[in-house]
């Protein structure tokens, strides 16, 4: 008796542990449906990190003051390398100083250790430096070696740089370039969704970390430094930016890994691209180029066309949703990474309701 009537209460028990675990399931299905993980991926100087921290300050608000810190040591120490390098040119070119008296300045940042104090006094030499004719001569030249594309940034602002209780601004920490080693991974919530945004070095030899990060992907963001198209990389100064974009932009979407994951490509630096275009034609990199010759709409259109029939040629039909930006510029980053977001809560409805759908070409 007392067995048979346990039965039901057994039964009960276990159809109840049967429906708590059916209703945990299926939130962990729901949480995991709204959980971006966002790969951010492009050459070495894409723009990756300074697109991240524009993420970082746009969603989480205040910089952690060890950030700070840390933009504090790395901004100077791009300050000090840009000018040496300035100075390496010149003698390359065999150009010489527009002022005699800028000489002991020279020898001074030039045999400036990576240990050494970025005093008030280092960065007047800098600053008087960058006022120098033969300085300026070498500077415009800087398509024909590497150089930091916040060169002028950091010279023209030497001399606040160097101050004893200098602080950055957020435009500071938006141009302070800090090398990506490993992978740095940022999250944010908007709640039900969470994002997880992973930025890994783009530099040849930090790529091979790239595979661990491919699992649970939902999008790619592909960055492409558009003034990349008269540049040489830092680890080869043999090879075009561009050029380098364009073969590692076939290797990411060519990975079956990625095959039905959503690419946005962020074509980033715009301002500097506008301004270069004006002077150096795309011819130099795409000599097929149809022109018109320094049309920056034509130059845009074109480097996208390169892109989207890489993509094309990858997996046939296939869109590519593509944004013009200045990463360093916050609404353009507001707008983009809007986009970016926006899609993802799109698609994940798409899949909820058993659905799928492309994601378009917006016009330059």
């Amino acid at each position: 008796m007392g067995c048979s009537s346990s039965v039901p209460e057994e039964a009960k028990v276990s159809a109840s542990v049967d429906q708590q675990l059916g209703e945990y399931n299926k939130m962990r299905a729901e949480n995991s449906r709204n959980h971006f993980k966002i790969l951010l991926l492009g050459a070495g100087e894409s723009g990756k990190s300074t697109v991240l921290k524009q993420v970082k300050m746009i969603y989480r608000g205040r910089i952690a003051d060890d950030d700070l810190q840390q933009c504090v040591m790395a901004i100077r120490k791009n300050s000090i390398e840009c000018m040496q390098g300035v100075l390496r040119a010149m003698d390359t070119f065999e150009i010489t100083l527009g002022l005699a008296e800028n000489a002991p300045r020279k020898k001074r940042v030039r045999e400036f250790a990576e240990e050494g104090v970025f005093t008030p006094a280092v960065a007047d030499d800098i600053a008087s430096l960058w006022a120098d004719p033969g300085v300026r001569e070498a500077y415009g030249r800087q398509s024909e070696y590497w150089l930091l594309d916040g060169a002028s940034y950091y010279f023209d602002n030497a001399l606040r740089l160097g101050q004893a209780d200098f602080v950055p601004t957020d435009e500071d920490v938006i141009m302070t370039r800090i090398r990506t080693t490993g992978i740095d991974t940022t999250d944010f919530t908007e709640p039900p969704y969470m994002y997880s945004v992973v930025d890994v070095g783009g530099q040849r030899n930090e790529r091979r970390k790239w595979i661990h990060c491919f699992d649970n992907v939902r999008c790619v963001v592909f960055l492409v430094g558009l003034n990349g198209y008269d540049q040489r990389l830092f680890e080869d100064s043999s090879i075009n930016k561009m050029r380098e974009s364009l073969n590692l932009f076939r290797q990411v979407v060519s990975n079956p890994i990625f095959r039905s994951t959503p690419i946005f490509l962020f074509l980033n630096k715009k301002d500097l691209f506008e301004t270069m275009v004006k002077n150096t034609p795309l011819s130099v990199c795409f000599p097929e180029f149809p022109g018109p010759e320094n049309d920056v709409h034509a130059a845009l259109e074109y480097v996208q066309a390169e892109y989207s029939k890489i993509l094309e040629e990858a997996v046939p039909g296939k869109e590519l949703h593509a944004h013009v930006v200045a990463a360093r510029v916050r609404m353009d980053m507001k707008v983009a990474w809007g986009d970016v977001k926006e899609q993802l809560k799109r698609m994940n409805s798409r899949k909820k309701m058993g659905k799928s759908g492309a994601i378009s070409t917006p016009k330059l």
